[in-house]
């Protein structure tokens, strides 16, 4: 019984020792999770803050040698006086101006209703000429998960987001474990030339692709390597009007495929299609863009 006893003790005392062990195992592969995935950021932290440091003082060089030059040639005209040289210009032009105004009130033409009226308003082609390139940078893929918002005119964070990343040079990014990093200041930059409102860092999806922002190392991070995708999205400019300071484009957009022209948001395919899309306007999608200062603030269906 004594030996039997002592069997049974050992075999308990085995238990706990094969128990502790499974613990202590456990806490040790968690641990060096953990260390491996901090020593990952840690990594990616420290290339982007050497990208940083090397713009900051290649830039930094650039101001002092644009100051350096500015003086030297602001000296350069100070030497020859040409600024005494230009105070008294100035005083022989304010003086023409004085008898050239005084000669305009004597002798003012007025334009009348008729005359303002035969003022040539520029075409649409100029027009186009003009404004045309402010679109350009604002499209979408029809495979898009934000394309009903945009197409109903809801341009919300998550889409200006998407519209900000399609004007990123892809092949410029860097490349870690098949994903994209993307630098916040990179990002920030472009976003702010394309709308007028603050930015914001947020989570969003980019055709499929899972685009996440970790505000802890400044950056965005992509599920998988972004490639850029075509678009079957066709658009041509209808109307552009000049309101005060704002610019209103109007277009006509449909989605081309293998010749065929259909409607973006219903799917349904314009039978008669003969290569024009203005010809189909009441059948298709027509967007009116915004811009105020170059900068989209809103659009409408």
């Amino acid at each position: 019984m004594a030996k039997t006893k002592q069997i049974e003790l050992k075999e308990e005392k085995k238990d706990i020792n094969t128990e502790t062990l499974k613990e202590e195992l456990k806490e040790y592969i968690d641990l060096e999770i953990k260390k491996e995935y901090q020593e990952e950021i840690n990594k990616i932290n420290n290339k982007l803050i050497k990208e940083k440091n090397k713009k900051i003082i290649f830039r930094n060089i650039i101001i002092l040698l644009l100051i350096a030059i500015i003086g030297f040639l602001l000296y350069l005209l100070y030497d020859n006086n040409y600024f005494s040289k230009i105070l008294v210009k100035d005083n022989d032009i304010k003086e023409i101006k004085k008898e050239e105004d005084n000669t305009k009130k004597e002798d003012d033409i007025k334009i009348d209703d008729k005359e303002k009226d035969e003022i040539k308003k520029p075409s649409l082609t100029e027009l186009k000429d003009k404004y045309g390139h402010l679109i350009d940078k604002y499209y979408i893929s029809d495979t898009s998960k934000y394309l009903d918002d945009y197409y109903k005119g809801n341009l919300t964070s998550e889409l200006k987001s998407y519209l900000t990343l399609n004007n990123i040079n892809f092949n410029d990014l860097e490349i870690d474990d098949n994903s994209n990093i993307i630098s916040e200041a990179e990002f920030k930059e472009i976003y702010e030339s394309l709308f007028i409102d603050k930015y914001e860092g947020l989570n969003f999806d980019y055709n499929g692709n899972k685009i996440r922002f970790l505000s802890k190392i400044s950056s965005y991070i992509t599920e998988k390597e972004l490639q850029k995708e075509k678009s079957n999205i066709v658009r041509e400019i209808i109307s552009i009007e000049e309101n005060e300071n704002k610019i209103l484009i109007t277009c006509v957009e449909g989605k081309i495929i293998d010749n065929k022209l259909y409607n973006i948001i219903s799917g349904e395919e314009i039978t008669d299609y003969s290569g024009k899309i203005t010809d189909y306007k009441d059948k298709l999608n027509n967007v009116t863009y915004v811009f105020a200062n170059n900068k989209l603030t809103s659009f409408s269906k």
